[in-house]
């Protein structure tokens, strides 16, 4: 039997791609991860901060009426995240 595949999971493994540009070589938590690209990357961090705080919503709060909701706009923000790219000088 196939299980299902954690759609928040699926949707961060696609962020994760966008983000190559600046790996998380130090294997830094999501929420970690994020709020560091947030400080190297200021001009992205409102669009860096959306996508942390729908992330952490979903993973930390009971399931409740609304989730399958935020999943889709958790999905949507990652959709429209532009890839980053090495040119962009961390601070």
């Amino acid at each position: 039997v196939r299980m299902p595949r954690d759609k928040v999971a699926v949707i961060y493994e696609r962020f994760l791609k966008k983000t190559a540009a600046w790996p998380n070589d130090d294997g830094l938590p999501p929420v970690s991860y994020l709020s560091d690209l947030m400080k190297k990357m200021p001009d992205r961090a409102e669009e860096i901060e959306a996508i942390r705080d729908l992330y952490v919503a979903l993973r930390y709060r009971p399931v409740m009426h609304g989730y399958d909701r935020d999943v889709e706009m958790f999905r949507e923000k990652v959709r429209g995240f532009r890839r980053l790219k090495k040119c962009e000088e961390p601070v």
